[in-house]
């Protein structure tokens, strides 16, 4: 939902480079049994998220932290800025083994800088 209001067009085009484009990513959350599909795709409008477990992903990603902390860690990477410092923002949970990525890291981090959204008007301070 923060993605439809507050995304950034030119994310997608930007980091979706046209290999990647119709690879499917998983996002996992093994404490609330769940995982939300995402088929990575160059236009924010065709970007789409379905909660079913994919036939065959590309890559996984695993958010494995405790149930009450799971959202918070989503939204933290959400509205990290997508540019170096945000990515280098998401390796302490990497290091920690809170995020886990299987597979192509290239896919994996192509859908964390679509989804984050911190470059947004509504994230800069006054």
């Amino acid at each position: 939902m923060l993605l439809d209001l507050f995304g950034l067009d030119d994310a997608f085009k930007k980091y979706v480079k046209p290999k990647r484009e119709g690879q499917i990513v998983e996002m996992q959350f093994p404490t609330l049994n769940g995982s939300i599909t995402f088929i990575l795709t160059r236009d924010r409008k065709e970007f789409l998220a379905q909660v079913k477990k994919p036939e065959n992903p590309v890559a996984t990603v695993i958010i494995n932290e405790k149930r009450e902390k799971t959202a918070l860690l989503a939204g933290k990477i959400i509205r990290l800025k997508s540019n170096i410092f945000g990515l280098m923002r998401i390796f302490p949970y990497i290091l920690t083994r809170k995020l886990k990525i299987k597979g192509s890291w290239g896919a994996a981090i192509a859908l964390c800088r679509v989804l984050m959204v911190g470059k947004n008007q509504i994230y800069k301070e006054k």
